[in-house]
């Protein structure tokens, strides 16, 4: 590893990001492995371009090519590189309490017949393949890496009896996923910090609820069935609507499809609930064991649509500030789904065409580390505006971004807090900084990151050249 390290010149983050994240690859080549540090710092250089505009050497694309072809690099073994080192981290670090949430998304497009190795997306003419993501962040909900990455190709040809699934153990369906992360995550940390986990809907299992408390993880996910408890009522959600208020709290919707950022109002009510297990029912049912848990409902008036969650955890809530904290807790849910969309959008990842599907499998790999640190510069700014640049970016970057700020307003500042220079950075890709627009988003920072990274490579070359 020290001939790898001396062979490689650190001169700002996305060297540094990609020696962090690969140079613990175990690829049974240390060529290999110096290789695809190599590859994802020029690829952290230009986070905005298509994999082959990323390399305009010749030999440098040449090579770039035949690494993410090579199938002696294991896509599961950059995910253990990059696991291990949020693990270090972590470690090094012994925070008390950790944030993970986990969500899905896909890697699909149409038409997709000329690469092989994909699998059934949904569309009858898609085709593609899953990854489930899991973050790990601060209590205060900063992105800090990633500490799970399952990829997933589901078969095209669907099984005849659709209902079979139902007879499967919970480790044959495609929903152990939120188990398995659980389950690798407890086992990689250190004893003294513990995780809450942040899921969706789709992790509203029983035997979800079982591992956590097995295990000692703490849990906020949104329920996804109205279950059966323990009561008069007999339903969770009507248990919650017949409790009294416990208190209010505003959260920031993010934009969406149909639905335009705000700041909403919500109610919340709480109650502690058992589910009550059904009497027959599936074989493979008859061992499961009663949960105790709480159910949190939130409900409020967006425009464009109304509120109205269900949230199940094992923290206690017994005051409006237990109720505010879980609910906070929920909401950093979405990182993961701007971690998604900053892979996708930003690197351009399903515009991409290879002849094998593992190909992209690997790319995805490669560029995950620069999404999560666009990601933690983000919300960094907004929870430690006043950090100076300077303990985030290298010495040249924050140049770089001085000449934007430059650009922008004609004056290079002093001192540069994180907050202005996201600012600077994501008016140079499209933000608009006005009164309605919000706080810079993920896209636009990583669209100026793109420029930030091409000043620098100018100003490393003028270096070279006087």
């Amino acid at each position: 590893m020290n001939n790898i390290n001396s062979s490689l010149n650190l001169t700002n983050s996305a060297d540094e990001l990609a020696f962090q994240n690969f140079s613990q690859l175990q690829a049974g080549d240390s060529r290999i492995t110096s290789r695809t540090i190599q590859v994802a710092s020029q690829l952290y250089r230009n986070p905005q371009c298509k994999f082959s505009q990323a390399f305009p050497n010749k030999a440098e694309r040449k090579g770039a090519y035949r690494l993410v072809e090579n199938s002696a690099l294991k896509p599961q073994a950059l995910i253990k590189s990059i696991c291990d080192n949020s693990f270090q981290i972590i470690k090094a670090e012994k925070p008390p309490t950790v944030i993970i949430p986990g969500d899905t998304s896909t890697i699909s497009k149409k038409y997709w017949r000329k690469t092989k190795g994909l699998g059934a997306i949904g569309e009858k003419k898609s085709s593609g393949f899953f990854f489930h993501s899991s973050l790990w962040l601060s209590l205060e909900g900063v992105p800090r890496g990633l500490v799970d990455l399952q990829l997933r190709t589901r078969p095209k040809t669907p099984k005849k009896d659709k209902d079979s699934w139902k007879h499967l153990p919970i480790e044959k369906k495609e929903s152990y996923r939120w188990l398995l992360a659980m389950k690798r995550v407890v086992k990689n940390l250190p004893p003294e910090t513990k995780a809450i986990f942040v899921n969706d809907r789709e992790a509203d299992i029983h035997e979800y609820f079982e591992m956590a408390f097995d295990l000692g993880a703490s849990f906020v996910i949104r329920h996804n069935q109205d279950r059966r408890i323990e009561g008069e009522t007999g339903k969770v959600r009507e248990e919650l609507r017949q409790s009294t208020p416990i208190g209010s709290f505003t959260i920031h919707l993010p934009q969406n499809g149909h639905r335009k950022a705000q700041d909403v109002k919500v109610e919340l009510q709480a109650k502690q609930v058992t589910f009550k297990l059904r009497k027959g029912g599936l074989a493979i049912h008859k061992n499961r064991e009663p949960v105790t848990l709480w159910a949190m409902r939130v409900f409020g008036q967006a425009e464009g649509e109304d509120i109205d969650w269900t949230l199940y955890t094992d923290m206690p809530i017994n005051s409006e500030k237990d109720a505010q904290e879980i609910l906070r807790i929920y909401t950093s849910r979405w990182r993961c789904e701007d971690f998604h969309r900053t892979l996708k959008s930003g690197m351009k990842l399903e515009d991409n065409l290879f002849r094998i599907g593992s190909c992209l499998q690997r790319l995805l790999c490669l560029s995950a580390p620069m999404a999560v640190k666009l990601l933690e510069i983000t919300y960094q700014a907004r929870e430690n505006p006043s950090t100076p640049i300077s303990q985030v970016v290298s010495p040249t970057e924050e140049k770089a971004i001085k000449l934007l700020a430059k650009e922008q307003t004609g004056k290079i500042p002093r001192k540069l807090t994180l907050k202005k220079a996201v600012e600077y950075i994501a008016f140079a890709g499209g933000w608009m900084g006005r009164k309605g627009d919000g706080k810079p988003g993920v896209q636009t920072l990583w669209a100026g990151w793109q420029k930030v990274q091409f000043l620098c490579k100018f100003m490393q070359e003028l270096e070279v050249c006087t």
